[in-house]
């Protein structure tokens, strides 16, 4: 899927983050939900209904100030496929 950035959060852990949703968080100025999604190809309907809420619903998690619960982000990157924590 292209270039991988390690970002080493301590001893025996490496999480990996795409270079793409990396460049799209920091660079593009998107939330780090945003770029995820963009980089699995799914739309922010996708997401919802994967999810079980409304598109606007979604579109406030995804906002670049939203203040998400730790629950929240759990349920987020579980339907990214995406380990958190």
């Amino acid at each position: 899927m292209g270039s991988m950035v390690a970002l080493n959060r301590g001893i025996g852990e490496s999480p990996v983050i795409p270079l793409a949703v990396s460049k799209a968080a920091n660079m593009e100025d998107k939330s780090l939900v945003r770029a995820w999604r963009e980089y699995k190809g799914l739309s922010q309907a996708d997401m919802a209904e994967r999810m079980g809420i409304s598109r606007p619903a979604y579109a406030q998690l995804e906002a670049k100030d939203a203040n998400l619960r730790a629950a929240t982000v759990h349920r987020l990157a579980a339907t990214l496929n995406v380990q958190w924590g």
